[in-house]
């Protein structure tokens, strides 16, 4: 059975996920040198509710990053590209503090590679 996992975005990004799928994304890790970035990590998360994705926030951008709510489906095969928190950890030990102190950072998890425009179920503008 598909996992369900949703997905938001701004109106910026939205034309080209619904043609080319979820393609950009990463994970940043702080070392004590600067940062390391390793990209080709899409970020999801298990809450529907985009009043409750506290990463959305305009102090930093002037937009919305919840303009659209995207729910994705990720089939059973390639389930062992989903990453939770503690997975991730083992994986890249400093990518913790993408977790820490954010509300409802429980639900987030990324998926290692592309998502197809076909995993895409629907999408609706956020309220």
């Amino acid at each position: 059975m598909p996992m369900t996992l949703y997905h938001f975005c701004a109106d910026r990004h939205i034309k080209g996920i619904l043609h080319n799928g979820l393609t950009e994304g990463g994970l940043t890790e702080i070392t004590p040198h600067g940062f390391i970035l390793h990209t080709g990590w899409i970020w999801l998360t298990t809450d529907p509710d985009a009043k409750k994705q506290s990463w959305a926030t305009r102090n930093a951008i002037q937009y919305s990053r919840t303009a659209w709510h995207l729910t994705v489906e990720i089939p059973d095969n390639e389930l062992d590209r989903i990453y939770d928190r503690q997975r991730l950890r083992a994986v890249y030990p400093l990518t913790e503090p993408l977790f820490e102190g954010w509300p409802g950072s429980e639900n987030w998890c990324v998926h290692h590679g592309r998502i197809p425009r076909e995993y895409i179920k629907a999408y609706e503008r956020s309220l």
